[in-house]
């Protein structure tokens, strides 16, 4: 017997003791894994993970290290936590545990970031991957078998890049050179973790790229422990994470842009993940994923006795629209781009250095409140381009190359918030040649796009509802264009041996105009500039330098578009005339001319061919016309 008890007790404590973990595992929500190349040549990695708020277990605070197979350490130090939950206009959720608080998608975020990390050498062709494990998803996640057992297996991949022209990928240096080449995406926008049913949902995870190169988003599969696939419920897939029985809309996600739209009927906690792709020049450089649950939960309007309009209470997102400014001299214009399905889910418009890119803000929620008091409109705007003042105001500050993008409310009111169900908002930005970006040069463009995210946001309860708008400005440069000299004329001073030469400008390069470079060319070939012209309506030049004894030939190239020059012209030289006559003089009776084309390689030129009779008479005839170079 008293063995029995002593076994029985030790069952006893096994069971609670698995119990309590299963409990405290099913805290984490998920996350993702980032990395920046820092100016010195080395890497930062940064790890996020996302807590059930319901939970009264915190997500330790101890370093975290990530796992990979570029050979080398990264330990990643806590950093902050910082609330993710839902508020509406009756306040804010708080997170905190209890009972019956679980699953509501009320969370915290915690932040790990490393030390400045060295990689040596060059990523494999399934490149460098970085993971971070730790069991277990939340019993309630209904489209993975058996949730609460299942692991998370956080990645992000850096690959091999080849620049265009060269046969090699870059390296990322060596233990005593780091040189790094590239930050991975990374998300603008905490995730969405709770929706509301049978109700239309959009959300966006805004993802940026600080080298601007191209993203792309795509379903990706949710791993467990030792890097394996998930298990999906039945009705569930990697490309069907959400629910898509009767009465629901299937998830949509759009691969450009980023925004996922759907319709539940059904409440619950789903998995999802996203993956953000970075292509540069036609090579995936990085990709980044984001392991989240969404949930979804029942939001009725429950009217309490001074609620007067909540019989007439519709949820619906605030509605938004953007409107060009056409005073622009180069107006705004805001092209669409649709999804599969016809619906708008971004705008693009391209700008040149010097123009404006301006347009209004304008979003509205006509329905009240259940106690028929206005919705309270604000909003949010991202972006590497746009002011990172909290107002959006500074035109100095901001990710990538001021001057920046600014936000400046129009509707009376000083901050970007209103409570009247109405806010109206003036984007704008002033283009210059610093937007070119770098990036685009490398791949054989002369053109950089930048994305700007705004977010339009009402207070409803339980779960305040979103409108997104996307638009991406795409800045060109475009080549000026160089003078015609297919009617020039040349001549020399037969004194001073000046010459002079004259060529037809482009009017539309008055608007993308620096410099005239004026080239000469000498008899030995070689090529020299002799004069800059900033002038653009000038269309003549003299070279008082000119060597009254020698072919003198010229080129002209146009300076223009942000440091940008044409190739030359063709070349344009003065005519030598060579004489003979035979017999010698004084009998002579046949007479040889001999030069050399205006312009070098012109075969269509026609000469025209003099006399002067009698000899300084002062009387001209014509003897013909010739494309050749010889007359006799």
């Amino acid at each position: 017997m008293y063995g029995t008890k002593i076994m029985k007790k030790f069952l006893l404590t096994l069971a609670l003791g698995l119990f309590a973990f299963q409990a405290n595992a099913t805290h984490l929500l998920g996350g993702e894994i980032i990395w920046k190349c820092k100016p010195n040549g080395k890497y930062q990695f940064t790890l996020v993970l996302y807590r059930e708020c319901g939970s009264s277990v915190p997500i330790s605070t101890a370093a975290q290290t990530l796992s990979n197979n570029a050979g080398v350490s990264v330990s990643c130090a806590y950093i902050s936590t910082t609330d993710v939950t839902p508020s509406c206009y009756a306040g804010t959720e708080p997170c905190q545990a209890g009972a019956g608080l679980s699953g509501l998608g009320r969370m915290q975020k915690y932040l790990f970031r490393s030390g400045d990390i060295t990689l040596t050498g060059t990523p494999p062709a399934g490149g460098w991957t970085f993971t971070w494990t730790s069991c277990c998803r939340p019993g309630s996640v209904s489209n993975i078998t058996n949730a609460g057992g299942v692991s998370y297996w956080l990645r992000a991949t850096m690959y091999p890049y080849t620049p265009p022209g060269s046969t090699t990928p870059l390296s990322a240096g060596t233990s005593g050179n780091a040189t790094c080449y590239d930050s991975s995406p990374d998300f603008l926008e905490d995730p969405q973790v709770v929706a509301c049913a049978n109700q239309d949902v959009v959300y966006n995870n805004l993802g940026y790229d600080p080298e601007l190169d191209s993203l792309h988003y795509v379903w990706a599969t949710p791993l467990g422990a030792s890097g394996g696939a998930v298990n999906w419920s039945s009705g569930y897939s990697s490309t069907s994470q959400l629910p898509s029985g009767t009465g629901s809309t299937a998830a949509v996600l759009s691969g450009e842009i980023g925004t996922v739209s759907f319709n539940s009927s059904q409440t619950g906690s789903f998995a999802t993940c996203i993956g953000i792709e970075a292509w540069r020049c036609g090579q995936k450089v990085a990709e980044i994923f984001r392991d989240i649950p969404v949930v979804i939960r029942s939001c009725t309007v429950s009217a309490g006795p001074t609620d007067y309009c909540a019989a007439n209470y519709t949820p619906v997102p605030p509605e938004f629209y953007l409107t060009p400014d056409s005073s622009l001299v180069n107006p705004t214009v805001l092209a669409p781009v649709t999804n599969v399905s016809g619906d708008t889910v971004a705008y693009r418009t391209e700008a040149y250095p010097g123009d404006t890119v301006r347009f209004t803000l304008k979003a509205t929620d006509p329905w009240t409140h259940p106690n028929c008091a206005a919705q309270k409109i604000s909003l949010e705007a991202r972006g590497g381009n746009l002011s990172s003042a909290s107002n959006y105001q500074n035109a100095n500050a901001c990710l990538f190359n001021p001057p920046c993008a600014t936000i400046t409310p129009t509707n009376g009111t000083t901050g970007l918030s209103d409570i009247s169900g109405s806010l109206d908002a003036l984007f704008n930005w002033e283009i210059e040649c610093n937007h070119l970006f770098y990036q685009e040069y490398i791949c054989g463009s002369l053109k950089s796009e930048y994305e700007f995210y705004f977010k339009m946001t009402d207070d409803q309860c339980p779960v305040s509802l979103t409108s997104y708008a996307k638009v991406i400005v795409k800045v060109k440069n475009y080549m000026p264009r160089n003078v015609d000299v297919s009617n020039t004329c040349i001549s020399q001073d037969p004194v001073t041996g000046a010459v002079t030469f004259d060529w037809v400008n482009d009017v539309d390069t008055g608007f993308n105009f620096d410099y005239y470079v004026i080239n000469h060319i000498d008899t030995l070939g070689n090529s020299t500039v002799v004069d800059t012209i900033y002038d653009w309506s000038t269309q003549t030049y003299t070279h008082t330098g000119a060597d009254p004894n020698a072919k003198n030939a010229y080129t002209i190239q146009t300076a223009g578009g942000c440091g940008l020059i044409t190739i030359p012209t063709d070349t344009i030289q003065n005519i030598r005339v060579g004489l003979q006559a035979f017999p010698p003089p004084p009998n002579s009776s046949i007479a040889r001319m001999d030069w050399n084309r205006w312009t070098v390689g012109d075969t269509s030129t026609s000469y025209d061919v003099w006399v002067e009779a009698p000899a300084n008479s002062g009387q001209w005839t014509q003897l013909g016309s010739t494309k050749d170079t010889t007359w006799i």
